[in-house]
């Protein structure tokens, strides 16, 4: 495998990296919020209803499932990373000027396309090294994306505090 290749897998593989890496930090943000915000709901119910102990059950399974969720949909992130055409694919999607470069790029560096010219090895092999560069120039912001789990996170962890603080007896 030539440099140019090489060195556009390795850079879109980065970005795949990061992209799996935002979208566990996501799933991750998210599971938080839903227990957190669950569990304040349950306490207050149950401070205000006095709650019969197959409610108080039914909650604690449905809290669970809420993890059990989670945890499936992390394990399932894990086993499957990203591939190259997705990361190309989020590359221009940020920048549409660059038009499907980098995605054709990755059809080749994958294996799902291969040169059927004797004229083409020479393209493709410029192809991918003005991916590797346009990869290397355009990082997508994947980070962005943590924004909103994380200001949920946050929510549930001050209603958490607030129920702890403000509730008589909650801590119980």
């Amino acid at each position: 495998m030539n440099d140019a290749a090489e060195n556009a897998r390795s850079r879109l593989a980065a970005a795949g990296r990061e992209k799996d890496r935002a979208r566990r930090w996501t799933t991750t943000l998210l599971v938080a919020a839903l227990l957190l915000c669950g569990l304040v709901l349950v306490v207050l119910l149950d401070y205000w209803l006095m709650l019969p102990l197959a409610p108080r059950w039914g909650a604690l399974v449905a809290l669970a499932g809420i993890v059990a969720g989670g945890v499936w949909k992390l394990v399932t992130l894990w086993r499957r990373p990203t591939a190259l055409k997705e990361a190309a694919l989020d590359v221009e999607a940020a920048r549409p000027d660059l038009g499907c470069e980098v995605s054709t790029a990755a059809e080749y560096l994958a294996g799902d396309r291969r040169p059927q010219h004797e004229f083409e090895p020479e393209l493709v092999a410029a192809l991918q090294q003005r991916a590797a560069a346009t990869v290397a120039q355009n990082r997508v912001p994947y980070s962005r994306r943590l924004r909103n789990p994380a200001l949920a996170a946050g929510v549930g962890l001050l209603a958490v505090a607030l129920v702890l603080t403000l509730v008589p007896g909650a801590g119980t």
